[in-house]
């Protein structure tokens, strides 16, 4: 991982995750702890950046789904950890829910809305699987 790359996972990592993590308590009154796939960011420092607007779309729709009681039930009772993932390949963007973990797998440094999860999509997703 290069400097910058370093740079930019440790801020958010130790700056913004904290926030992001709190927001995801209040909206489900349970721990639901985001986890950063660091060794998938080393060498893409444009995924680094936008990393946190991926996070914030995350964040959304967990909001979104909570909004009743019964979806904040499932959220809770579902989930613990998000894990986010930057993938290279399209092919390779998917989500899945296994022992409690929302397996989130995005090309993050394309701006291409084919290759990465938008709020609808994640709301969707979470609305099937839960």
């Amino acid at each position: 991982m290069g400097l910058q790359e370093r740079k930019v996972i440790e801020r958010v990592q130790n700056e913004e995750l904290p926030s992001f993590n709190q927001r995801l308590l209040e909206y489900t009154s349970s721990p639901i702890l985001f986890e950063l796939d660091r060794e998938s960011f080393q060498t893409n420092l444009d995924a680094c950046f936008y990393l946190s607007g991926f996070l914030n779309t995350v964040a959304n729709a967990v909001e979104w789904v909570s909004r009743q009681p019964v979806g904040k039930q499932a959220l809770a009772e579902g989930i613990n950890r998000i894990a986010i993932r930057n993938v290279a390949d399209p092919a390779e963007k998917r989500c899945m829910i296994q022992d409690k973990v929302w397996y989130i797998d995005s090309v993050l440094s394309s701006t291409d809305s084919e290759c990465r999860f938008g709020d609808s999509e994640l709301i969707k997703y979470l609305e099937e699987n839960l």
